[in-house]
């Protein structure tokens, strides 16, 4: 059973199960909103733990009802999924992170594309997505001589061909595991998974900050942003608010965006 959920309105809305039901090594989800067709869209990937075949669905607000969807051949070697890494939206796409490659779908025109990885898979040891500065990025962790450096880079369209760009380099000696999210002006949420601790770290200022957020304490698997909402998970139609003062009580009607 698949759950969409707004904190805004604390309501939630059951999908109709999907079609593909299969063991599977991954499954992993993205939702996103298609202007175009002003329809709100839940895609499912899944790797099959026989044959490592990727499969996957996309369910429709307005069809209400799952339907596959094609999956490029060149897929296949390329996952796993990486659970612990979110699915970013940005200008109506999804982004995907699997074990080799960085995976887009466009929600209008319900294609995928891939994008491999600035390095080798063997000079990895570690890597997340984010969104910095309205871009999608992602934060290696490599090797380089005797060290470990975790560099950040952005999927770029330069002169119509998509290529990544290398943005900034985080301080070597900087104790940190993975980086969680990019919360703007230069600052980074990361983990410590040593003293199992979350902080924020200033690319600009070069400064750290302690959160008051332990892994063991609250049980954290990831940290993600999310824009406030007030579309109404019943039928995903515009919603009205009540909003209280001290003087007056009034109304005020949002857009479904």
């Amino acid at each position: 059973m698949l759950y969409v959920w707004n904190p805004s309105i604390k309501r939630f809305k059951m999908l109709p199960t999907p079609n593909l039901i299969t063991k599977t090594t991954g499954v992993k989800l993205g939702f996103g909103y298609d202007s175009v067709c002003d329809d709100y869209k839940v895609v499912r990937i899944l790797v099959s733990s026989v044959s490592n075949v990727v499969e996957a669905e996309l369910y429709s607000a307005n069809e209400d009802r799952w339907r596959d969807i094609e999956v490029p051949v060149g897929l296949n070697n390329a996952w796993p999924l990486w659970s612990y890494i979110p699915v970013h939206a940005i200008n109506e796409v999804l982004y995907f992170v699997a074990s080799q490659v960085l995976v887009s779908f466009d929600l209008h025109n319900e294609l995928f594309e891939v994008y491999r990885y600035p390095f080798p898979m063997k000079d990895i040891r570690n890597f997340t997505s984010l969104i910095y500065e309205g871009a999608v990025a992602m934060i290696f962790k490599t090797a380089v001589g005797d060290g470990l450096v975790h560099s950040l880079w952005t999927l770029d369209d330069a002169g119509g061909k998509v290529c990544w760009t290398k943005k900034s380099v985080f301080e070597p000696e900087l104790e940190i595991d993975r980086v969680e999210l990019y919360l703007g002006s230069g600052c980074f949420v990361a983990v410590d998974f040593c003293d199992f601790q979350y902080f924020v770290y200033d690319l600009e200022k070069k400064e750290t900050e302690r959160l008051l957020l332990s892994l063991v304490e609250h049980n954290v698997s990831s940290v993600v942003k999310y824009t406030e909402s007030l579309v109404s998970l019943a039928g995903f139609e515009q919603v009205e608010k009540v909003v209280l003062s001290e003087e007056t009580m009034h109304t005020v009607l949002f857009p479904s965006q």
